[in-house]
């Protein structure tokens, strides 16, 4: 299996820390190459190493950085399907601003180590795989969420969306977003993943 080369950019130390200790504790097929600004990343892209993924924080090492980088190479330097961006919070304000630059997949940090994993593992990784599946029906998402939450599951998955008609996994991020714990997140994925 090819190993990819993974850009990885951040101005957190903990989150460029957590991605190396992913990649080592899960033997995943990765190179990681860090860079903590936008300078540093354009200076990245410059060289004639080929990256298969970026993945990156808004914070570059301010907001501001991450959005006018991301406006300078997406689908201009790199392509934007093989962006990756990570904020504490993914809201319907940070979706609208980034789809702007034909950015759509964006993440909760929580789940770095679950992008890691299907990269290091060689399995395609879009915004529909992650999201596990987008043809996953309701109940196997209402089933794997009682089971990861227990009594809880049910108010989430209704808080969440899954009382309307809702796409699958808009509502898969809208309780990953609900859930918050790696363990319970991993839990979850890992349930809707069974046949």
């Amino acid at each position: 299996m090819m190993k990819h080369t993974v850009l990885i950019a951040s101005k957190d130390f903990f989150f460029l820390q957590e991605a190396t200790e992913i990649q080592q504790d899960n033997a995943l097929n990765i190179e990681l190459i860090k860079a903590t600004n936008h300078f540093d990343v354009i200076q990245q892209l410059q060289r004639e190493r080929p990256f298969d993924y970026l993945l990156m924080t808004l914070a570059l090492p301010h907001i501001a950085n991450g959005y006018t980088l991301l406006s300078r190479i997406a689908g201009k330097v790199f392509p934007s399907e093989s962006i990756f961006v990570f904020v504490q919070e993914v809201t319907p304000q940070i979706r609208r601003s980034l789809g702007i630059n034909n950015i759509h997949q964006v993440f909760q940090t929580t789940e770095l180590k679950n992008i890691l994993q299907q990269i290091g593992t060689g399995k395609e990784t879009t915004a529909q795989t992650v999201f596990q599946d987008s043809t996953a029906d309701l109940e196997t998402i209402r089933n794997a969420l009682n089971q990861t939450m227990g009594p809880a599951g049910s108010f989430i998955f209704e808080s969440c969306g899954g009382a309307d008609p809702i796409d699958p996994s808009v509502l898969i991020e809208n309780i990953v977003k609900e859930i918050k714990t790696e363990r319970e997140i991993e839990q979850f994925y890992t349930l809707l993943k069974k046949p």
